[in-house]
């Protein structure tokens, strides 16, 4: 299972979030964990963009918009990220970024929306996200919500060169993570202090961990949905959509 964790430079919080999960896995005696870990390989991508990074900017050193190039592969970043998901065939993923309108919800997510996602994928994305991750988020005190919450379904649309999208082109159950990195309807008086992005990167350790905690307790489905879709696809037959996206009710 991958987790991307800053392909936009600006977009820290879930970075800071992986390098401690990996901490985390690396090191815990948890039962939890290391039953996790003796049926999964974890994927961490702490910084695909390392040169975004350092420059606090959302593309690279080129300008690039990286989360707009997975499918296109014409910077080596996108190339070594695809030969990764060639090479290992995840079954699951997780795609951190971060979002400051403050109509959005602590935890915004989306599933792939392009509308040739085979449908079995496209359901147990939604499942993850409504089933678990909305309600484990309420348990917690979080305000989970589809990324944009009020007018979501104007934003992440069908661009294939989108992660989540070439994913789930690829079979791969995942969501998009929105970081809420400025003030809202829950939190109004956050703004950028250091409390306020310890609970940024906070919202982000805790969804990766429901995300390993989802992908141990529903592997079985995961794979079977993944099955279905590579039956689909390989029959290679029904239509193809050239655009519009799948409806995220709002």
């Amino acid at each position: 299972v991958p987790i991307n964790c800053n392909v936009h430079g600006n977009e820290p919080g879930d970075r800071e979030a992986c390098l401690i999960m990996a901490r985390q896995l690396a090191f815990s005696t948890d039962p939890r964990i290391t039953d996790l870990l003796s049926r999964t390989t974890v994927l961490i991508v702490p910084t695909i963009n390392g040169d975004g990074r350092a420059a606090n900017t959302r593309g690279n050193s080129t300008g690039q918009d990286l989360n707009r190039d997975y499918s296109l592969i014409r910077q080596p970043e996108t190339a070594a990220y695809v030969k990764m998901v060639r090479d290992y065939r995840p079954v699951a993923g997780y795609d951190g970024h971060e979002y400051g309108n403050s109509r959005a919800g602590d935890l915004p997510m989306l599933p792939p929306r392009h509308q040739n996602v085979p449908q079995p994928i496209f359901d147990q994305s939604l499942d993850m996200i409504e089933n678990h991750m909305y309600a484990k988020g309420a348990e917690a005190g979080w305000w989970a919500c589809p990324y944009g919450c009020e007018g979501g379904g104007n934003v992440g649309l069908s661009e294939e060169t989108i992660l989540r999208n070439t994913l789930g082109l690829k079979n791969v159950a995942n969501s998009l993570l929105e970081l809420r990195s400025s003030g809202g309807q829950t939190r109004p008086d956050e703004g950028n202090t250091a409390n306020n992005r310890r609970r940024k990167t906070y919202s982000a350790l805790w969804t990766f961990q429901q995300f390993l905690d989802y992908h141990r307790a529903d592997r079985g489905d995961i794979l079977t949905s993944r099955a279905e879709a590579i039956e689909i696809q390989a029959a290679n037959t029904g239509r193809l959509v050239f655009r519009g996206s799948r409806p995220i009710p709002a």
